[in-house]
């Protein structure tokens, strides 16, 4: 199998993870403020990570090559400190709106990726351009309410700012991942995280241990599977896959939360959800077929 369509179709596990993963956030935040939600299952998932790579055969940190070992280290704070902020509006969002909603606005970094990625000198092709747009046009469909007006409230908004941080993730994984090491780079920025949530916790929130345990399965999930695994798996991935490209297969996260909410949490899409669903796969798919078949079929030189 070629080093790419690995790539994509371990993003797409991932984005299957992801998608299951609102309705965990979902739960916990019935009992566990959002600081302290963040930095239990950033602990967890970089305790698991730690774990992990002590089982492993690979080469310590202290072992690699003075190269690597930055380009670890510097990727790991970059993506730890973005991650944190994106998950502390995502899960302070959760409160104030649906599993399904919340992840399809966090979805939006499909157009905000490529965004930021053009300003910082890469290229789109037509191709991806066109699957942007159909992205865009079914994240609409999936998470506006035009019944009452245009409706978007509270959790929308924080959810949306988190979608931002999440695109900057994205693209400090593109830039650090093909020199580090993906294993620690990934325990390290949980490690980073977490700490940055226990800051936000002593200063905001008063953890009740009762409501912790009432919520503790929540966090395992999120914190080994979600985070733990999830984003290790994205970093995996993205050594050999565009961002932009990658950010549309994760973006069917928002397609998984939607059918989970609507299987656990009996959140019922309506038409106009079930077509931008529908939209967004078609978007996903044309991101990767190859131009030159598309040409072929379209009788286009």
């Amino acid at each position: 199998m070629k080093n790419h369509h690995k790539g994509e179709l371990l993003l797409l596990l991932t984005s299957f993870i992801w998608g299951f993963a609102f309705i965990a956030q979902k739960l916990g935040s019935d009992f566990i403020e959002p600081f302290t939600f963040n930095f239990l299952r950033n602990l967890t998932a970089g305790i698991f990570l730690f774990l992990y790579s002590i089982l492993r055969k690979n080469k310590s940190l202290k072992k690699m090559d003075s190269f690597k070992k930055t380009a670890t280290i510097q990727g790991a704070i970059a993506t730890g400190v973005v991650m944190a902020v994106a998950v502390s509006f995502q899960q302070t969002g959760v409160y104030y709106t649906t599993s399904g909603k919340a992840g399809f606005i966090t979805s939006l970094y499909v157009v905000i990726v490529p965004i930021f990625a053009i300003f910082m000198g890469k290229k789109i092709s037509k191709k991806t351009g066109i699957s942007i747009i159909l992205a865009l046009i079914g994240l609409y469909l999936l998470t506006v309410k035009v019944e009452d007006g245009f409706s978007i409230n509270k959790g929308d908004i924080l959810i949306f700012i988190g979608s931002l941080f999440f695109a900057f993730h994205i693209l400090f994984i593109d830039k650090f991942s093909p020199k580090a090491d993906s294993v620690k780079m990934s325990m390290i920025q949980f490690f980073i995280a977490s700490f940055v949530s226990l800051i936000l916790m002593i200063l905001f929130e008063k953890p009740d241990i009762n409501l912790i345990m009432k919520g503790m399965l929540a966090i395992l999930y999120l914190g080994i599977f979600s985070s733990g695994l999830g984003y290790t798996l994205q970093i995996v991935a993205q050594k050999d896959t565009d961002p932009t490209i990658a950010s549309l297969i994760l973006s069917l996260e928002s397609v998984f939360a939607a059918f989970f909410g609507f299987l656990f949490l009996h959140e019922r899409p309506v038409e106009r959800e079930i077509i931008g669903g529908l939209i967004m796969f078609a978007a996903i798919i044309l991101s990767q077929i190859p131009e030159r078949k598309i040409k072929k079929f379209f009788k286009i030189k």
